[in-house]
């Protein structure tokens, strides 16, 4: 292990990421393992893949934290991890203004209660790659209640435009055109 991130091959699915497991020696393996199968239990429907050599985790559209081994520990890293309550301590070097994160050296480091609450948390707001949609707890209706914006109709401007764009204007506007002049001089 380095202090760099493994040379793995980026792949998206479960195969690449327990793959790139796999090969971490001890103990960043058994850190590693815990971290995913955390992840497995606390998110439904999560999604995996290795980019960069590390394992990312996602759930719906974008990667929201990702999990690495280095010489002598494994950092989980939250993308966007700067609005998590309370903010992870760590901020690594050239991961982004806003990830953040913890630095794990032994199993006994991982604190399952809050690293859970982070991965809950930071599945709702905007993940690498995509635009999250948010995702309802158990207890969370499944459609979400109107905002008090969303029942103002369009502006006047917006429908024209609309209905403007809906059909296609195959008329010649060529008889229109500013002719321009000759250059005085020119040969």
């Amino acid at each position: 292990m380095t202090g760099r991130a493994s040379p793995a091959k980026a792949a998206v699915g479960d195969k690449p990421v327990f793959a790139y497991i796999a090969s971490l020696p001890q103990p960043q393996r058994g850190i590693a393992e815990a971290v995913d199968a955390l992840a497995a239990t606390t998110l439904p429907n999560l999604q995996r893949s290795v980019k960069w050599g590390m394992a990312y985790y996602g759930v719906g559209d974008g990667w929201c934290f990702s999990s690495g081994g280095f010489a002598g520990h494994v950092k989980l890293m939250f993308i966007n991890g700067a609005a998590l309550e309370p903010v992870p301590p760590v901020t690594p070097v050239g991961m982004g203004k806003s990830t953040r994160g913890v630095e794990l050296e032994s199993v006994d480091d991982l604190d399952e209660h809050q690293i859970a609450a982070w991965m809950t948390q930071v599945t709702s707001v905007p993940g690498l790659g995509g635009k999250k949609t948010h995702i309802p707890s158990p207890d969370e209706p499944s459609v979400p209640e109107l905002e008090a914006d969303q029942t103002i109709a369009p502006r006047p401007e917006e429908e024209i435009a609309d209905a403007l764009r809906a059909e296609p204007d195959f008329e010649d506007h060529s008889e229109h055109r500013v002719k321009t002049p000759p250059v005085s001089g020119a040969k």
